[in-house]
């Protein structure tokens, strides 16, 4: 098409990033909320061309607030919060980690709220 690259939605500017990418492959690619503001089924696009660049041995860092699309293509994580580290690990089964997933987590050096004598 003959359409310019300022002028596509946010979604278009992302996959045509990853396009770029796809053509030469980086060793390490970092990648800041990929999904804000995409559609669910380009987020599952874009997961699964993560995927495909990772399989080709490019290291991915990827910062995202909805973490299970990122979990996937994920081999360890870490995981903050206010800006501590609460867990930093295989990637494996944190999918299932209510606890280190919601954000309600307490820092990892601070008693549970109710501990406190609150």
């Amino acid at each position: 098409r003959d359409q310019q690259a300022g002028t596509l939605s946010g979604g278009e500017q992302r996959m045509l990033s990853l396009a770029r990418v796809m053509a030469r492959p980086p060793r390490l690619l970092m990648i800041d909320e990929l999904s804000l503001g995409l559609a669910p089924i380009v987020v599952e696009e874009v997961y699964a061309t993560l995927a495909r660049i990772v399989a080709e041995g490019t290291a991915l860092l990827i910062i995202e607030q909805h973490v299970h699309h990122a979990l996937e293509v994920a081999e360890e994580a870490v995981i903050l919060h206010q800006g501590r580290v609460a867990f930093r690990g295989p990637a494996v089964g944190l999918v299932d980690r209510a606890d280190l997933l919601s954000g309600g987590l307490d820092a990892p050096d601070e008693p549970p709220a109710d501990a406190a004598g609150g």
